[in-house]
This record gives structure tokens, C-alpha cells and sequence, in this order.
């Protein structure tokens, strides 16, 4: 869980789209 909040901090674009859907 962690490292997706990690990769979403790194990539807020794809955070963003990934809670869009």
C-alpha cells in the first residue's frame, strides 16, 4: 500500500487518472 501511495507522490498524473476511474 505503502509503495502505491509512493508511486502516486512520484506520479500524480497516473494517481489521478487511476482514482478517476
Amino acid at each position: 500500500m505503502y509503495y502505491f501511495l509512493e508511486a502516486c507522490l512520484k506520479h500524480t498524473n497516473l494517481c489521478l487518472g487511476f482514482k478517476s476511474h
